[in-house]
């Protein structure tokens, strides 16, 4: 039986007899297949596409200027969060209790948030020179540099969440305001101190005015400068507020930070994909 030919009672149709011939030159299929393939197109009209992606590549520019805003934005962020450390570390209040108190965990948190935000500004300047260059390596650089940032700031961010609302702080406070109470007859620095907290946190003792042993007269700190009362509240406890106070600014404004630069970090990867892709596929 030949090509297209049949018995006349069973003529070859038209697709049956263009199959056949497909069979017999499959390189003509495969060149209607390749035909099929989307091109990469070079035109600032038109999204890129890559062959084998069904939809087209973010374009590298708007990554590139995300990122650039990202880092803008995080950088301002740090700059704020550096002034606002600096501010609770050299605030006149914080510097008496904390000098007198041995209560480390604070001044450690204050230390990292201050060390974490000049990193912050220093990367966010890698990040916006490396947006605008378009280097691969730079931005991997930036990637590895911020991505340890980002864990140092989180596990502050855990510690000076937890530590005012740990039970170990709260007794640590108030046997170190015990001790500065008993020794405040003897000790200037240590009267000083007490009668400095109980004032400027109306209390009283560090559990209760019960601290003081009998017989000794209660400062005049102790009491309402209005009525002359005793306050009933001890220090330990207005001291414990005024430290979760501290703490619930630091994290209104690290919270928004760490979740910017997550967003950043993500962007940075997405540009180095489509520089990649780029570089890869440019006909």
């Amino acid at each position: 039986m030949g090509l297209g030919k049949r018995d006349e009672e069973n003529p070859v149709s038209e697709d049956e007899a263009e199959a056949e011939k497909q069979k017999l030159r499959p390189e003509a299929s495969v060149e209607m297949e390749m035909k099929k393939l989307p091109l990469r197109v070079k035109d600032a009209n038109y999204p890129e596409v890559i062959p084998g992606h069904s939809e087209p590549l973010l374009k590298v520019h708007h990554l590139k200027y995300l990122l650039l805003g990202f880092n803008c934005f995080i950088t301002t962020l740090g700059l704020v969060m550096l002034c606002v450390a600096i501010w609770v570390r050299v605030d006149p209040e914080f510097w008496e209790y904390q000098s007198t108190l041995d209560v480390d965990n604070l001044k450690t948190v204050c230390v990292l948030f201050m060390v974490a935000a000049i990193i912050i500004l220093i990367i966010g300047f890698l990040g916006c020179f490396g947006a605008v260059a378009e280097k691969r390596w730079l931005l991997i650089l930036y990637i590895l540099i911020f991505g340890l940032v980002f864990v140092i700031q989180l596990a502050a961010l855990v510690l000076m969440w937890y530590a005012p609302y740990s039970s170990t702080i709260k007794v640590e406070l108030e046997k170190q305001i015990l001790t500065q109470i008993k020794e405040r007859n003897t000790d200037d620095s240590s009267r000083y101190f007490v009668d400095f907290i109980q004032e400027h946190l109306e209390c009283c003792g560090s559990i209760s005015p019960r601290d003081y042993v009998p017989g000794d007269l209660t400062p005049n700190s102790c009491q309402r400068s209005d009525t002359g009362n005793i306050h009933e509240i001890g220090c330990a406890t207005k001291m414990l507020s005024y430290i979760r106070k501290k703490a619930g600014i630091f994290g209104g404004i690290a919270l928004p930070i760490l979740l910017v630069q997550l967003l950043a970090l993500f962007a940075a990867g997405c540009l180095i994909r489509s520089l990649k892709m780029e570089s890869g596929y440019e006909m």
